[in-house]
C-alpha cells in the first residue's frame, strides 16, 4: 500500500485566516505602518479581490517591515485587504536594509512590478488614454507592451 502523503497544516492562524507563509511574527494589524512614501494607488476592485484571496487561501506573502524604519516596503494592498476582512492579526516578515537608499529602492522595486496597481509614474499614461496593460515596458515591467485585446478588457475602465 503506498505512504499516504502528511496532513498538510497552515503554520499558524491569524484572525482565523490560515497562514501558510513563513513569518517571523503576528503583529496586530493597527501596530503596522505604511510607507508615506509608497506610491501605489490600490483600485477598490483589486482590494476586493486580494481580500476574498486572502480569505479563500489563507495568506501566501507576509507584509514586509522594514527593522530600519518600522514602515511597511512591501504588502500596502495586504494591509488594506486585511483591513477590509477586519483581521485583527497579519503575519509580518522583518527586514534588515543597509540605508534608507536600499529601503527606498526595495519599495519601488515593489511599485514597479505590481501589474495590477495604479502608481504615480502610470499615471501620465492612463490619463494619456492607454490602459494598463499597454504601458510601456520600461514603466510597468511587463515582458511586452500588448493590447488590451490580448487579455481581455483592461480592470481600469479604459478600452482600447
Amino acid at each position: 500500500m503506498p505512504d499516504q502523503p502528511a496532513e498538510i497544516k497552515p503554520k499558524a492562524l491569524a484572525g482565523g485566516i490560515e497562514v501558510w507563509c513563513a513569518f517571523d511574527q503576528l503583529v496586530p494589524i493597527e501596530e503596522l505602518r505604511p510607507n508615506p512614501r509608497n506610491s501605489n494607488k490600490h483600485p477598490d476592485g483589486q482590494i476586493d479581490l486580494l481580500a476574498k484571496a486572502i480569505k479563500y487561501f489563507g495568506w501566501r506573502h507576509t507584509i514586509l517591515v522594514s527593522k530600519r524604519s518600522g514602515l511597511i516596503v512591501a504588502g500596502h494592498g495586504r494591509l488594506l485587504a486585511a483591513q477590509k476582512l477586519g483581521l485583527p492579526l497579519v503575519p509580518v516578515d522583518y527586514q534588515d536594509f543597509a540605508s534608507d537608499a536600499d529601503e527606498m529602492g526595495w519599495l519601488w522595486k515593489q511599485e514597479a512590478g505590481d501589474e495590477t496597481s495604479e502608481s504615480i509614474k502610470c499615471r501620465p499614461l492612463l490619463s494619456a488614454g492607454y490602459a494598463p496593460c499597454q504601458t510601456p515596458r520600461r514603466v510597468r515591467g511587463l515582458a511586452a507592451t500588448r493590447p488590451c485585446s490580448a487579455r481581455g478588457n483592461s480592470s481600469s475602465g479604459i478600452r482600447d
